[in-house]
């Protein structure tokens, strides 16, 4: 897959996700062409995956639900 496929893809992920409102979840995204960096490049996106989480959390405090 292309750096470009890959960004295009991401994209309508996002935008999926975004339109769904009956399922929340956290994602990270990150491109490596180069198969010797998976597991760098594995932990960039699982990085990203919890900021994307922490954000979720910054915006809707779950504490004030009850």
């Amino acid at each position: 897959m292309s750096e470009q496929d890959f960004l295009e893809a991401k994209k309508a992920i996002q935008r999926k996700l975004s339109e769904t409102k009956e399922c929340v979840i956290a994602v990270g995204f990150a491109y490596t062409e180069d198969m010797m960096q998976i597991n760098e490049t594995i932990t960039l996106a699982d990085n990203k995956m919890y900021k994307d989480e922490a954000e979720y959390y910054r915006i809707h405090d779950w504490r004030k639900r009850s």
